[in-house]
């Protein structure tokens, strides 16, 4: 995908964040929705990470792989230990298909750089409840 409509995409997304019965949406350039800054706050986070690892480097891969790397993206997210939510990437426009992902607290730029990259990610939604949400790109863009 050209680095003009990739950047687009990611920007038009609507990144959905599944709190308890609820589901919360953020978009970038956005602020935090009150109830999801709530839950920073009960946790003490400042900042937390959108992160996927369907469809590395936003080349569209099998059902089936995307469901093993989701699986394995949760088993790395467990393993750090700290809170975190399941999302969902959706694409108003419905060109590109949903992709689940997690948004995790309580980490580093650094580690949920390091977590994304493992998993061939593009970039990285930084949301926080005292700021914009915004895109962090992973490669020279």
């Amino acid at each position: 995908m050209a680095e003009a409509l990739l950047e687009a995409a990611f920007k038009a997304t609507s990144y959905r964040v599944a709190l308890g019965a609820r589901e919360i949406s953020v978009t970038i350039g956005g602020g935090c929705p009150s109830i999801l800054a709530t839950w920073f706050c009960q946790h003490g986070y400042r900042l937390g990470w959108l992160i996927s690892a369907y469809n590395p480097g936003a080349q569209a891969i099998s059902t089936a792989q995307n469901r093993h790397r989701d699986a394995a993206l949760h088993r790395a997210t467990r393993r750090l230990g700290t809170a975190w939510l399941a999302t969902r990437a959706v694409d108003p426009a419905q060109h590109w298909p949903d992709e689940p992902g997690v948004l995790i607290g309580g980490i580093s730029q650094t580690k949920a750089r390091l977590l994304a990259t493992r998993f061939g990610q593009a970039a990285i939604v930084a949301i926080g409840p005292s700021r914009r949400t915004r895109l962090i790109w992973l490669s020279s863009h």
